[in-house]
């Protein structure tokens, strides 16, 4: 990679911050199966197969299904999103958070890396259902399904191939896509994952990749778009503030015609980008960038392009708090908040 040459002083700090927001995932298949919830009070993460227990156990956070509650107070560290009460305990839990995301992804290159071949597997079947029988030991069959990013073709002005112990690592665009998982355990579905085994995009020209661009074309014509920066990789944290985040961007679109410029949180979380009007296709051009600690390439780990036949925000939570009453939940969190 590119070596930043110069002096840098390094001051570490830590951010506390509220998620002011109601966030859960997915919207999409919302029912008695996996889920994720979060809000400023409680953040909690489920897989129940029998629901019904719910309206029978106390609030204990080891109910049967629930697999992890918290505080949903969250801190930021170089980078990363963490529950803040589980920082400095030996599994402290990161976050990937976004418009409508929320997921725990302690872990999660353990759950990838145990499948020999996966990475061969999820290359060749291009991003669409990935299907591994795992441990020889294990009878009930796995396999993986990607959340639809939304996205028909992309390409990029340049992207980086280097040799890393003698093998060619490539940060192409379509690295871009596919990086959520939804991982089912015969008929069962468990959990979502972030894909960290999956390399970023990174541009491939001298200095900071000022001017260079993605060209998008969407599946549905949208006017949102969700964008992962910087080199995020929950199992090499490091990588996030060793290289360049972009900073700004200019998204253009040539039918119906805008050019509008848009700031890029320096996080490792989804950044929403709100399009003046639903367009079929952009171009998303790096304007500027936070600098790395320690490499001028410049990364995006990820993009998501909005279903446009999702229904509004509003109309999404209400539902979401809808399920959560009927099957129980929204008492049990009651109970934890106070």
């Amino acid at each position: 990679m590119k070596k930043r040459m110069t002096i840098m002083f390094m001051i570490l700090f830590t951010v506390c911050c509220l998620w002011a927001e109601t966030n859960w995932y997915p919207y999409e298949i919302i029912g008695p199966e996996v889920f994720s919830y979060r809000d400023e009070d409680v953040a909690i993460r489920f897989c129940p197969t029998e629901v019904e227990h719910y309206h029978e156990s106390e609030w204990d956070g080891t109910s049967y299904g629930v697999i992890d509650v918290f505080s949903g107070k969250v801190k930021v560290v170089d980078g990363y999103y963490y529950l803040a009460e589980t920082l400095g305990t030996e599994k402290p839990h990161a976050l990937l958070l976004g418009k409508n995301i929320v997921i725990y992804t302690e872990n999660d290159h353990e759950n990838f890396e145990r499948y020999k071949d996966w990475p061969s597997v999820r290359k060749k079947l291009d991003y669409e259902v990935v299907s591994n029988s795992g441990n020889e030991e294990w009878n009930i069959y796995t396999y993986f399904v990607t959340h639809d990013a939304g996205i028909k073709k992309i390409t990029s002005s340049s992207s980086l191939l280097e040799t890393i112990g003698g093998k060619v690592q490539s940060y192409l665009p379509e690295n871009l896509l596919g990086k959520i998982f939804l991982k089912h355990h015969g008929d069962v579905r468990q959990y979502f994952f972030y894909d960290s085994t999956i390399n970023p995009w990174v541009e491939a020209v001298e200095g900071d990749g000022i001017g260079e661009y993605l060209d998008i074309e969407f599946k549905k014509p949208s006017d949102e778009l969700q964008i992962l920066n910087g080199f995020v990789d929950f199992r090499r944290k490091h990588l996030f503030k060793d290289n360049n985040r972009v900073k700004t961007i200019l998204v253009e679109s040539s039918e119906p015609k805008f050019s509008q410029e848009y700031e890029l949180e320096d996080a490792a979380k989804y950044t929403s980008i709100k399009l003046p009007v639903k367009t079929n296709r952009v171009k998303i051009t790096i304007k500027e960038v936070y600098p790395g600690n320690k490499w001028q390439d410049t990364c995006l780990s990820s993009i998501l392009v909005t279903d446009p036949d999702l229904p509004p925000y509003s109309q999404q939570k209400d539902r979401i708090l809808q399920f959560m009453k009927e099957y129980g939940l929204w008492n049990l969190i009651q109970k934890y908040k106070q």
